[in-house]
């Protein structure tokens, strides 16, 4: 649906296009066919927009007196992160935004109503339209920082040492979000450079708020990578403290039990002149020195606080 962006958002067809007015519009990819020869847009455009869904390069080109770019809408679901895909077209006085997912064009185009007609320009319109494919990152952020939190608690409260595979996942995730702003960033950039002169100098602001805004993202992003790291640290420490912990337990074991090998290697050998083998109490002596040896040593280990 192509719309007129003056006093309000006017419906309008093809022919009422002229670069004197703004106009905006939002499209599934199979309703593109026609657009690109009426604006002049490149066919192998809509071949790269055909073949986004087999990546997730968020690019910025520009064209002889338009820019061509794709991006992506990183949504939540089942626990794990997919795409929305979107192409944008825009030239003097014309943005296209291209998508298969309806619910984002409903959303775009709900966007662009919300618009206040004072602040209709590319710029802005751009800059808001852009800002709305960003707008499920706070939610995602704060799902993010969330399960690291819980996992670092389970860690510290010992409910879970052993979450690699979690930790893993997360970091991917990361590693992915990191990517994706860094290309979001390289957009900005271009967008602030105009190779093609399409912006107002009085009007750039609003891009460079966009820009200042996937900078703090990044930045987030950054924080998130820097949080998952010290849990995935916490998570090796608790290890090898439980390692440890399990080594010393081992060793008191170890020691209480070695007088009585000491017992058994002594008396086991049987020599004839033993009075203890030939002695109606000695099965008896033998099981009670065991014992006090075993308490002996329990209580010396309790008095130097070794056991604890």
């Amino acid at each position: 649906m192509l719309y007129r962006l003056e006093q309000k958002m006017i419906p309008i067809t093809l022919d009422d296009v002229n670069d004197t007015v703004l106009c905006a519009g939002v499209y599934r990819m199979a309703e593109m066919e026609p657009l690109l020869a009426h604006f002049g847009f490149a066919p192998q455009t809509l071949r790269e927009l055909k073949e986004h869904h087999q990546h997730t390069v968020n690019k910025l080109d520009a064209y002889f007196g338009y820019c061509f770019g794709l991006v992506h809408e990183i949504i939540k679901q089942d626990e794990e992160l997919s795409f929305i895909h979107i192409g944008v077209y825009f030239k003097k006085n014309l943005i296209l935004l291209v998508c298969e997912d309806e619910k984002a064009l409903k959303r775009f185009q709900h966007r662009l109503e919300l618009i206040p007609n004072t602040s209709y320009s590319l710029e802005h319109v751009l800059a808001i339209l852009l800002e709305s494919v960003l707008a499920p990152m706070h939610p995602l952020f704060e799902s993010i920082e969330n399960t690291i939190m819980q996992m670092e608690e389970d860690i510290l409260s010992m409910q879970k040492v052993t979450m690699t595979a979690n930790i893993m996942k997360i970091r991917r995730e990361i590693t992915m979000l990191s990517h994706y702003f860094a290309q979001m960033l390289d957009i900005a950039e271009e967008l602030q450079q105009d190779e093609n002169d399409l912006f107002q100098k009085d009007q750039l602001h609003h891009i460079r708020i966009f820009a200042d805004r996937v900078q703090r993202y990044e930045q987030s992003v950054q924080m998130l990578k820097d949080y998952i790291i010290q849990v995935r640290e916490l998570q090796q420490s608790q290890y090898d403290l439980n390692l440890n912990r399990m080594m010393y337990v081992f060793t008191i074991v170890t020691i209480i039990f070695l007088p009585l090998t000491l017992i058994v290697g002594w008396y086991g050998m049987n020599f004839t002149t033993m009075p203890e083998l030939t002695w109606r109490y000695g099965y008896l002596f033998v099981i009670a020195l065991s014992l006090i040896t075993i308490v002996g040593c329990i209580w010396y280990f309790k008095k130097k606080d070794i056991l604890q």
